[in-house]
């Protein structure tokens, strides 16, 4: 049997996530490979050893600009990580998500020869809001010299293949039942609508207030909660505290995720633009029905009229029109609660899709 070699070294949110969901997966399907995480990595304690998983964990470097340079360019601690993949000699490494020290697997392949695979979750030839022109060069260059490019949706493929005469493999983002175990929802009197994530101008948050402050007007009872960190604006902030909704700004842990979660009657992603989603991984593994809007991946994990409903993006009237579907219409939650926990134990399932993934690599 082949070898392979799991690298993650991001340490929270859906880079975390994804690694785990990928090598839980990978043991369910009896197939032995060994990983790399970061010693910081938040999920750390659901690493553990077994007959089919060898757990590595790399010392990287702290959050600051100053503590990258420093750690990257002493050069210990990548080269303990190269020094690693020579013991192991993986015939495949895959990358889960990009991190500046890939750039050492591609020094390691100098003398190894493995296959290399990468999943890609944005698009590394797109101008990103938070760029950082280092970090952006060396993924343009990894994309370009890996064997296999992953994606986790069509669209993500389709916009992809531009770039690369490369084999592009798809493998749907999966929803996240390791995240929240024991999850239940609690009953509440409010409806409550949740946005959660990272605070950024694309993913339309003005959208969503605007459409809410016109349904308080004409007197819904609506909750709305934006979960957080990044600079949503002082104009933005203030309208939220107008419509008496939550703003927590701030880094979401998951243990206060999942308390959202619970209370949430509908998860809402009212994007300018996506590749796929992770907060909808979240939703689809929680049972939590979803508005979310018709750009990029989005479509592909909350089907309209299935686990939730589609609107245009940037369109208040639309999304407004959304919520007061969901608002009026109990049974039609129901109905997308249930059908989204279908499709998380159905084709958003890690197990049966890294399953499809391993036979079409001949690994298994």
């Amino acid at each position: 049997m082949k070898k392979l070699l799991q690298v993650s070294l991001q340490k929270t949110g859906g880079g975390a996530i994804d690694s785990l969901e990928w090598s839980n997966a990978f043991c369910q399907n009896d197939f032995y490979h060994q990983v790399f995480i970061s010693s910081g990595n938040e999920l750390l304690k659901r690493w553990e050893d077994n007959d089919l998983r060898k757990v590595a964990q790399i010392d990287t470097y702290g959050s600051s600009f100053s503590d990258f340079l420093r750690h990257t360019l002493i050069l210990k601690r990548p080269l303990l990580m190269m020094k690693k993949i020579f013991n192991f000699r993986p015939d495949i490494v895959l990358v889960t998500h990009y991190h500046p020290w890939i750039i050492f697997i591609l020094l390691s392949r100098i003398f190894l020869r493995f296959k290399l695979f990468y999943a890609v979750h944005e698009n590394p030839f797109l101008q990103k809001e938070n760029n950082n022109s280092i970090f952006n060069f060396t993924e343009k260059i990894f994309f370009k010299l890996a064997d296999c490019i992953i994606v986790h949706s069509s669209f993500m493929k389709k916009q992809l293949e531009v770039y690369s005469n490369k084999e592009l493999k798809l493998v749907p983002l999966g929803s996240y039942p390791s995240l929240f175990p024991g999850f239940s929802r609690i009953e509440h009197k409010e409806f409550n609508l949740l946005f959660i994530g990272r605070i950024e101008s694309y993913k339309g948050i003005d959208t969503l207030i605007e459409a809410v402050d016109r349904l308080v007007a004409t007197g819904m009872r609506l909750k709305l909660t934006v979960a957080g960190r990044g600079n949503l604006g002082d104009n933005l902030k203030k309208k939220i505290q107008e419509i008496n909704g939550n703003l927590l700004n701030y880094w979401i842990d998951n243990n206060e995720i999942k308390r959202l979660l619970s209370v949430a009657d509908v998860l809402v992603l009212p994007y300018k633009a996506a590749s796929q989603s992770g907060v909808i991984s979240m939703g689809l593994a929680c049972g939590i029905p979803m508005i979310g809007s018709d750009v990029g991946g989005i479509p592909e994990q909350i089907r309209d009229g299935f686990n939730g409903l589609i609107f245009k993006a940037g369109s208040v009237e639309d999304l407004s029109a959304k919520i007061v579907t969901a608002y009026d219409n109990n049974d039609l939650l129901k109905k997308f609660s249930e059908n989204a926990l279908s499709l998380s134990s159905g084709y958003f399932s890690w197990k049966q899709n890294v399953a499809q993934f391993l036979k079409s690599i001949d690994l298994k």
